[in-house]
Formats: structure tokens, C-alpha cells, sequence
């Protein structure tokens, strides 16, 4: 190989190790915005109604970390609840569906939380306006209640 052809090899590498540089600084300043700061785990031991404002379905569970359903909804004394059903892909649910939550006991693992996020203008992922609310937060199973109102 001749001095020009390996100045362009050198060149290239060099080329190469700067790019994966400046990608790996522009991943670790991405801020992620997490649901968790928005739970505000309570008990809740009876079976109540809830009319869904926002629902997020799971992804169910497998071998590694289990993911919850978020639904988001008002209750009939018109306070918002969050109810994470533990390993639902349930993707049936819709906004103004009526639906009776049975409330379950909060795992004591790891619980991935499923939300919608979008980019704001930082390339920053940021959860959707509505669920960035501390709301009263509960595990539990959703059954949907055919034709209500």
C-alpha cells in the first residue's frame, strides 16, 4: 500500500471513531421523561366505574420486565385514577368507554408503565400534557360494560 492510499485508510478510521463519538454524546444527553413520576400509589379495595379518558395498552409480559396498561379515567365522583393492569394488551378499550376496574394488590417488582410521549423542540421525549399529572394511581383488572352511556 503506498503512503496516499494509507493516509485515506488512516483518514477513514479516524473519520469513523469521530462519528461514534458524537453519537454517543448526543444519546446520553437526551432527557427521557418517566410516568413514574406521575403515581401516586393508593389502596383501593373496592370494585368501582370508571369513564376512560386516555388509555395506553401494555405490551404484555415475558421473560424479562413484566409492562402494565395505563388507563387513565374519572370515576363517579369525578376523581381521576390511573389503573396499570399488570400484563393487559387489551386494545380494546376506547376514550368515554365505561369500564369496572377490579383493584389488585401493587407488585412488588419492577412494572414497566406504558405512555404515549412525543419530541418537543430539544428532541426530548416528553409524555402527552394529560397524563403528566400526579393522579391517584392503582393496580387492577379493567372489564369493559357493554352499551353504557
Amino acid at each position: 500500500m503506498n503512503l496516499k492510499g494509507y493516509n485515506l485508510l488512516i483518514l477513514g478510521i479516524v473519520s469513523i471513531l469521530l462519528f461514534n463519538c458524537n453519537v454517543l454524546k448526543n444519546k446520553s444527553t437526551r432527557k427521557i421523561e418517566t410516568i413514574y413520576n406521575y403515581c401516586k400509589y393508593a389502596e383501593i379495595d373496592t370494585t368501582f366505574r370508571l369513564r376512560v379518558i386516555d388509555y395506553t395498552s401494555g405490551v404484555g409480559c415475558g421473560l424479562h420486565i413484566p409492562s402494565a396498561s395505563n388507563c387513565l379515567g374519572v370515576n363517579s365522583i369525578g376523581d381521576t385514577v390511573r389503573v396499570l393492569s399488570l400484563c393487559s394488551t387489551d386494545t380494546s378499550f376506547s376514550i368515554n368507554d365505561v369500564l369496572t376496574v377490579i383493584p389488585k394488590r401493587k407488585p412488588d417488582f419492577f412494572v414497566s408503565i406504558q405512555v404515549s410521549y412525543y419530541k418537543d423542540f430539544n428532541n426530548e421525549l416528553k409524555i402527552i400534557r394529560l397524563q403528566r399529572h400526579k393522579y391517584k394511581t392503582i393496580y387492577g383488572d379493567l372489564i369493559k360494560i357493554p352499551n353504557t352511556p
